[in-house]
């Protein structure tokens, strides 16, 4: 394409801290450099696989794939994380918590890290009613200034 960009199906926009825009589109993962995009490639410590979701915080951007997760801030890349906890399923949805801990989530389990690091895992059909999952959604601080759980749509 003309302007860089591997496919025309714009999925998700993030801005990160060095106000670099990343754009998920049907062919990938890319970033604004001047006026044109370029492709990430795979590469050491970035995102490998299909992108499966998007989302930022912080000024840091998150990228969840068919391998894991994947975190970019402050100019270097992390990743994979959460791998292990969705074997053979790939990562599908993202949110956001409050403090910037990250909800992720496949169709059939979820995880979340609470505030002392302890992650959380919860299987449809176990902890969570239903046969999938649709989506979880990002969730701010209560009113009280309580943190609350990512509330996720179970089919």
């Amino acid at each position: 394409m003309a302007n860089g960009l591997p496919a025309n199906g714009i999925r998700g926009l993030v801005e990160d801290n060095n106000e670099e825009l990343w754009v998920w589109t049907d062919g990938g993962l890319s970033v604004l450099a001047g006026d044109k995009f370029i492709g990430v490639p795979e590469a050491e410590g970035q995102p490998h696989g299909t992108v499966t979701s998007l989302t930022g915080s912080g000024g840091g951007v998150w990228v969840g794939t068919t391998t894991g997760v994947y975190s970019r801030w402050k100019g270097s890349w992390n990743g994979p994380t959460f791998a292990g906890l969705f074997q053979n399923e790939g990562v599908q949805f993202l949110a956001v918590r409050p403090g910037g801990a990250l909800a992720v989530a496949s169709k059939n389990v979820v995880a979340f890290e609470h505030v002392n690091g302890v992650i959380e895992r919860l299987t449809v059909g176990m902890e969570l009613p239903g046969s999938r999952i649709q989506v979880i959604l990002e969730i701010r601080k209560a009113a009280s200034g309580s943190e609350q759980t990512p509330a996720c749509s179970v089919v």
